[in-house]
């Protein structure tokens, strides 16, 4: 018997952990049969393990990348023949990439429609030229549709041209109920935690990569400026990167405490999430920056840059948290400081995100992204 299924394939760069349970939610879909090509398992910048509970089909490409400090560039010369063999219906192909050329040159051949998928906001993508941008109008106007990961991208891509009907939002999240379970087995232990990983009363947290557009350097000197308010506080940092060498010589040159957990896998995660008391995420520079999910999910208070694409979905000011210029160090340090000041507007912030956390769930995602099938297969056009 003939299947009816609409057969989809999607094209993602590198295997990240969070995307998971949405690619799982996607195959349980009764009317599609989805497939996930990643153009390559893990960057050196991202040391993840490999998922055990993918419970998807999937195929890595193979391929190389060029790593460049506003991203990775993936050449994968054998996607365009796969495409060919598989015959997929729909293609949904991530960023303005050179897959994403690739996607558009084979629907284009064979009269198939595609979806470009992207995270990419006005100002994560202030720096692109004429001729990146035209690629990119040229890549947005051949789409049937659109997915946007918040409000900023969705705003960028009808910046571009793109009609607002044909531009879905599935916002970019882990699997969030999950995290937030994980963490909750670990407030219990909170107390000791800290104690063994030789932490003060108070913990500011921030997670990510420890490069310069992640802006560590303005939060390390608004740390040591509430450091002189108030000294029962440590800043713990996880992740590694090219930076960490410059951090750790600016940290012991100016006698500053701060801890460097080094990468943390997404399983251990919760574990820190758990004994923080403020979550702070100062880049300079992110189209989303899915730590923010993650703090809301852990039910902290967020300290967000405004240059964050999450600022704009996930973050109220005043109430859960609040937006600011990270590179103005006295207000960075003055907003750390209202919060761990007062603990009645702390424990109040962090209701106030486990609340939020239902703008971001798993379901959400599934629902924007499936919305954008099901505009491709209903237009005529």
């Amino acid at each position: 018997m003939m299947s009816l299924k609409t057969k989809v394939i999607v094209v993602h760069n590198i295997i990240a952990p969070y995307r998971v349970p949405l690619f799982n939610r996607i195959a349980l879909q009764k009317d599609i049969d989805c497939e996930v090509i990643f153009c390559a398992e893990t960057e050196k910048d991202h040391r993840w393990s490999i998922p055990d509970d993918m419970h998807f089909k999937y195929r890595v490409i193979p391929g190389f990348h060029l790593l460049r400090r506003n991203g990775a560039i993936y050449i994968n010369p054998q996607l365009l023949g796969y495409l060919i063999r598989s015959n997929p219906d729909v293609v949904v192909t991530g960023e303005f990439s050179v897959p994403s050329v690739i996607v558009m040159l084979y629907c284009r051949l064979y009269n198939k429609k595609y979806v470009l998928w992207s995270d990419a906001t006005a100002r994560s993508e202030s720096r692109v030229g004429p001729l990146k941008r035209g690629v990119r109008k040229q890549l947005l106007g051949m789409s049937s549709a659109c997915i946007a990961s918040g409000t900023e991208a969705c705003e960028y891509l009808m910046s571009l041209g793109a009609d607002s009907g044909k531009v879905k939002q599935s916002i970019l999240t882990l699997d969030v109920e999950r995290f937030s379970r994980e963490c909750e087995a670990f407030v219990g232990r909170k107390r000791q935690l800290k104690k063994h990983l030789g932490l003060a009363e108070r913990v500011v947290l921030y997670s990510g990569r420890l490069v310069a557009q992640k802006g560590l350097i303005h939060l390390i000197e608004a740390y040591s400026i509430v450091r002189r308010w108030k000294e029962k506080i440590s800043l713990l940092l996880l992740g590694n990167g090219r930076l960490e060498l410059q951090l750790r010589t600016y940290c012991f040159s100016n006698k500053l405490d701060v801890i460097f957990a080094g990468f943390v896998q997404q399983r251990e995660l919760p574990k820190y999430y758990a004994l923080a008391d403020v979550f702070v995420f100062p880049s300079l520079c992110d189209s989303w920056g899915v730590v923010v999910n993650e703090a809301l999910a852990a039910g902290l208070p967020i300290v967000c840059s405004k240059y964050a694409g999450a600022a704009a979905d996930l973050v109220e000011d005043g109430q859960n948290g609040y937006v600011v210029d990270p590179r103005n160090i006295e207000i960075l340090a003055e907003k750390i400081r209202n919060i761990l000041d007062d603990n009645r507007r702390r424990f109040k912030m962090g209701r106030k995100s486990k609340e939020m956390m239902k703008l971001c769930t798993i379901e959400r995602a599934s629902s924007g992204f499936m919305s954008a099938i099901t505009y491709v297969l209903s237009s005529t056009n």
